[in-house]
């Protein structure tokens, strides 16, 4: 099929997105090819423009005379918000000796398609002479902005368009997203080349008037610099990505801020942007996908082992990675500065009774990667960085796979920081304890293992008041002021828990059998008469 045929049959398919091809002589052989991609989508898209340049006929080469490919253009990556339009930046092409003695073959094919894969957008084709007219007049855009070009005085009605920035194109075919009949690139070129007299901010510096962008006119901490400029220049935080200030959010209510940080709660439940190693596995932070680590073996003291590059004395640091979700993961340190190992582990400390993959010197460096493990949602790999046979250093470690399933700020994952749980606690909510005074939820210390709760009353056995079997009012002492606490433990655990503080097995349970029932009867009047 032809270029032209690819061409039709490219424009026969609805498409959100249009492309407008444009040249410019620059003298000789050479001419500079631009584009304006615009979208229709109503969602922002990046996508890849490509240029070449065909010889509709090539006799030089008798296999495929037809569509001959001479050269093209470098792909660039562009990302188009809806509604606008983007120039692309220009190509200069000077034509071959073959193809400027039939210049009347020579063809331009422009198209987007996606970053990655095959999927084409749009396409356009400009066929010799590479004059358009992108406002459609009859005139060609040369001669609409220039009627001394060569040629055009005999186009009635040329020079009849502005050009602005003086790139060939007609200012009215070019993106003007505030629909002021000023190109965009000159209503925020500070020299004001259209001299009109306003010079539109382009804070963010992406090559749009601020005007046109969310946040560019809004104002909403009142410091009469627009929004968008705040998040820009970095003087308000936007970790929502909402592009609106943080501290606005917290204002309106649209996030809570339970701790008064101005950091959105939200926020404070995602995962740090960088993690520290920590020499201890049992300290180690979460790594995350899309982030780069780096830090350093060197001070570090041996806290694991690993069954392969001679690791198991080296010095290692630690991080933990729980996924959300199934699938697979890759782990490097290609990018370091030493000979490092690297090895997966089921548990903490990390050990070679626990690993579950080592790697040294991948593909033939002395870089450590591990390229493909499945790994589980909701189960934790502890990451051990370590050196081949006593070898320390700086690292760079990074990973690809499953998002995060990050529950350090929010352990019973009801929400809201357990920071403000603790600090709303009614001293009556068990829901909301921290006995031990560690910042953490006594909920979460039992169900991570880090406190016993033998007796299954919710709070760990730490913060239980020291007891005796049978003292069943938790005084200290065994004597007949304990039956009626006893007979009430019996019959109504919740009501015993209530009123006294110590743990209700250890005090109750006096047949050491787990429970409380009318086998501890006799085993009591033995504490209680001296018999035990």
């Amino acid at each position: 099929m032809s270029y032209l045929a690819q061409y039709n049959a490219r424009h026969a398919i609805p498409s959100e997105y249009t492309i407008q091809g444009s040249a410019v002589h620059l003298g000789g052989q050479t001419y500079r090819i631009s584009a304006t991609v615009c979208s229709q989508a109503s969602t922002a898209r990046t996508v890849r423009v490509q240029m070449v340049h065909v010889l509709d006929y090539y006799p030089d080469s008798p296999d495929y005379s037809r569509n001959c490919f001479r050269q093209a253009s470098t792909s660039q990556d562009i990302t188009l918000m809806p509604g606008a339009c983007e120039q692309v930046a220009p190509w200069d092409i000077t034509f071959d000796a073959t193809s400027w003695a039939r210049q009347s073959d020579i063809t331009i094919l422009i198209w987007i398609q996606a970053t990655s894969g095959r999927e084409v957008y749009q396409a356009e084709i400009m066929n010799w002479p590479l004059l358009t007219d992108c406002n459609g007049n009859s005139i060609p855009d040369e001669c609409d902005v220039d009627c001394s070009s060569p040629g055009c005085s005999t186009y009635p009605g040329c020079g009849g368009s502005q050009d602005c920035n003086a790139n060939g194109v007609p200012d009215e075919c070019e993106a003007d997203c505030n629909l002021n009949g000023v190109p965009d690139d000159c209503d925020i070129d500070p020299t004001d080349p259209d001299g009109d007299g306003l010079v539109s901010p382009d804070c963010n510096e992406n090559g749009r008037p601020d005007e046109c962008e969310e946040g560019g006119l809004s104002d909403c901490n009142g410091n009469d610099v627009p929004d968008l400029c705040d998040i820009h220049a970095g003087t308000s935080q936007d970790c929502n990505q909402n592009r609106v200030p943080d501290e606005c959010d917290i204002a309106a209510g649209t996030s809570e801020d339970c701790q008064g940080t101005g950091i959105p709660d939200e926020c404070e439940m995602l995962p740090p942007p960088f993690a520290q190693a920590y020499d201890s596995c049992l300290d180690a932070e979460i790594a995350c996908p899309g982030t780069v680590h780096s830090g350093t073996t060197v001070g570090a003291t041996v806290d694991g082992s690993a069954n392969c590059g001679s690791s198991s004395s080296t010095p290692d640091v630690w991080y933990y990675y729980t996924p959300l979700g199934n699938g697979f993961a890759s782990f490097s340190l290609m990018g370091s500065s030493y000979d490092t190992v690297l090895s997966l582990h089921s548990n903490c400390p990390g050990t070679t009774s626990n690993q579950l993959f080592c790697n040294d010197d991948y593909g033939g460096t002395p870089q450590s990667h591990i390229p493909q493990y499945f790994v589980q949602t909701g189960r934790t790999y502890w990451i051990r960085i370590s050196g081949k046979n006593g070898a320390v250093g700086d690292f760079v470690f990074t990973m690809v796979g499953p998002a995060c399933l990050y529950t350090k700020p929010d352990c019973n994952q009801d929400g809201v920081l357990d920071a403000c749980e603790l600090l709303d606690c009614e001293p009556t909510d068990p829901a909301c304890q921290d006995c031990n005074e560690n910042g953490v939820l006594d909920e979460c210390d039992i169900a991570s293992g880090h406190s016993e709760d033998a007796d299954g009353d919710g709070r760990p056995d730490e913060c239980a008041a020291p007891c005796t079997m049978g003292d069943s009012n938790c005084d200290g002492a065994v004597n007949v002021f304990d039956i009626d606490p006893f007979v009430l433990a019996l019959t109504d655990q919740p009501a015993w828990e209530a009123a006294y503080s110590c743990g209700y097995l250890c005090a109750n349970d006096c047949n050491r059998d787990g429970s409380v029932n009318v086998f501890d009867i006799d085993p009591f009047v033995q504490a209680l008469t001296g018999g035990n």
